[in-house]
């Protein structure tokens, strides 16, 4: 990781990516708007999220506590993104 704000533009930009695919996906194919609706809900609560953790930071001093929270911090991201990126597959 750079800095936080090259995070949070990565942050923006996958969720945002989403956002786009989601709203491509139920205009051309016949898809369940309420699922669609759930998705875009679910993919906006990630972003805030996870820039809201990328802004607060514990243990700023520590080097070893930053470096894990970031790990776990990338860790949940790519979980999460998972999961959308699953659902979005059935809808």
């Amino acid at each position: 990781m750079a800095n936080k704000r090259q995070l949070k533009k990565g942050i923006a930009y996958w969720t945002d990516d989403m956002l786009t695919t989601i709203c491509y996906k139920n205009a051309v194919e016949s898809t369940d708007n309420e699922k669609a609706s759930e998705l875009i809900v679910k993919t906006v609560a990630m972003k805030n999220e996870f820039i809201a953790r990328a802004n607060h930071i514990d243990k700023k001093a520590d080097r070893k506590a930053v470096r894990a929270y970031f790990r776990k911090f990338d860790d949940d991201f790519v979980a999460q993104a998972a999961a959308l990126t699953e659902e979005l597959n059935k809808l």
